[in-house]
């Protein structure tokens, strides 16, 4: 059986947290994505295959009236452990709603906001959601079965990936660009130069700007930077044959997928969207369609677990709005 949680996150729970939470994954249940807090409300561990509360003596259970209840402050303790004792170091964090952790996982956070200069930051945490990143590898590899059989690869496509949270975009993501990276030999696809923007660090997992988890031989890394600025960046000064982010969403960072595309650079992107009707809904990446910037949109779904391919659209394209026009 596997540890239910990397040591480094385990020991950023709150004592009465951790020594609830179980040590090992659970059969039957798949592996942990998601711990959810929130103050008078119980503990839930979402799984790949199914959600459980805590009880009070660390079981897991399906009633909810058997749960142990997160009792005041421990989401802000929890925060506490994370920031290290100083909140104020993560004050560029509070102010988007989540801190990323070592390894890539990620921390969101809820509760009271007050007015900053950057619009809003968290006051007070009263509610977390602690998602854990894990490195799959050879997740891609059905993918990209698909695409060949579509006649998409070789060469190295240009590729969207859409789904609802949780649906497992960044992991394909980290995935694929490590097969481009090391190339695939069998697919007669070689190893491509990537250009990795890596804007809240779950992807490559850096460390002092180094990738932790592995995104290929032939990958450099943009770690921390924003998506739009850091894709120019990459294309200017070293000379990526492919792009990759995750979470596209703004005019900006479409433009910058554009730009890239017009200078000869292939893009490896992911969106939030659950169908290619709510993709093209979305007003700062519907040009991106009408552009055909993409060989094909890939679509994403939760089940039977993250990561399934729903949908493969080859070459979309989706006429301007007259707003575009």
């Amino acid at each position: 059986m596997r540890p239910l949680l990397p040591p480094s996150v385990r020991n950023l729970l709150p004592l009465e947290l951790e020594r609830r939470v179980p040590l090992q994954e659970p059969p039957g249940l798949g592996a942990l994505v998601e711990l959810r807090l929130g103050e008078g409300r119980p503990v839930e561990l979402c799984f790949t295959g199914a959600s459980r509360f805590l009880d009070p003596s660390g079981e897991l259970t399906t009633d909810a009236a058997r749960a142990w209840i997160a009792g005041d402050g421990l989401c802000q303790r929890l925060l506490q452990r994370v920031a290290q004792g100083s909140v104020y170091a993560l004050e560029e964090e509070l102010c988007q709603g989540f801190v990323t952790l070592p390894g890539g996982h990620r921390l969101g956070l809820a509760g009271q906001v007050v007015a900053s200069e950057r619009g809003h930051r968290l006051a007070q945490v009263t509610a977390a959601n602690l998602r854990i990143a894990r490195e799959l590898v050879g997740a891609a590899e059905l993918l990209l079965d698909s695409l060949q059989d579509h006649g998409l690869l070789p060469p190295w496509p240009s590729l969207l990936l859409v789904g609802p949270p949780g649906s497992g975009k960044t992991t394909l993501l980290r995935d694929l660009v490590r097969r481009a990276s090391e190339g695939c030999p069998e697919r007669q696809v070689e190893g491509m130069r990537v250009g990795l923007v890596d804007e809240r660090s779950e992807v490559a997992a850096c460390h002092r700007g180094v990738p932790r988890n592995r995104v290929g031989p032939r990958t450099d890394v943009l770690d921390r930077a924003r998506k739009a600025v850091g894709l120019m960046q990459l294309v200017r000064t070293m000379d990526p044959q492919l792009v990759a982010t995750d979470e596209i969403g703004s005019e900006e960072d479409a433009r910058a997928v554009l730009e890239a595309r017009e200078a000869g650079v292939a893009v490896l992107v992911t969106a939030h969207a659950g169908s290619l009707e709510e993709l093209a809904a979305r007003p700062g990446l519907q040009p991106l369609l009408a552009h055909r910037a993409f060989e094909a949109v890939c679509v994403l779904g939760r089940h039977p677990r993250p990561g399934t391919l729903v949908a493969l659209h080859p070459r979309p394209h989706i006429p301007a709005r007259s707003e575009y026009l």
